[in-house]
């Protein structure tokens, strides 16, 4: 499962899209990355919007478009973002096509264990703004990890290190 630093190089590949307006949307019918989310939804809301803005969390990626919609992406085992030509046609793993003038953002998962999640608001989602403190925050002190180690003294400190509730983004390589 990509971890902390592959998460962000992941999500920096993106930054290539930002300030262009998403021209076409192509979502997989049978990707499963769309879990309770209704892919239509997808295609026709971005459609027409600009990529603003992307960061990560943890594992966590947060696309930024215009018209205040947020697009929310957990790559999963096998998930990978990439740019593609403008004329890129969908491929068997691509989940999520967004065609811009130039270029082509893709997200493909092989074995379908990312999350694709969209959300509309002035606000980032719950599901983005409720997750415990980012290790490369200044606000990731030697408390909370002192506090994840006294609370579960009983466990393994490998199993409460990739405990993504206390350690987002860590992984086990």
């Amino acid at each position: 499962m990509p971890e902390l630093a592959e998460v962000a190089y992941a999500c920096s590949l993106w930054n290539r899209g930002l300030s262009r307006q998403i021209k076409a949307v192509h979502v997989s019918p049978t990707s499963r990355v769309f879990r309770d989310e209704d892919r239509k939804r997808f295609s026709a809301e971005l459609a027409g919007k600009t990529l603003m803005k992307s960061e990560t969390h943890g594992k966590q990626m947060l696309f930024t478009f215009s018209g205040d919609y947020w697009l929310g992406l957990h790559l999963g085992m096998t998930g990978s973002l990439h740019i593609k030509e403008k004329s890129h046609s969908p491929q068997k793993h691509d989940a999520l096509l967004l065609f811009q003038a130039k270029q082509t953002l893709v997200f493909q998962d092989p074995r379908q264990f990312g999350r694709l999640r969209m959300h509309k608001g002035k606000h980032p989602p719950d599901w983005w703004t409720e997750q415990p403190v980012s290790m490369l925050s200044p606000k990731f002190t030697i408390e909370i990890v002192a506090h994840a180690l006294n609370r579960h003294t009983k466990r393994p400190l490998k199993a409460l290190l990739l405990d993504q509730r206390y350690f987002p983004g860590m992984g086990n390589w």
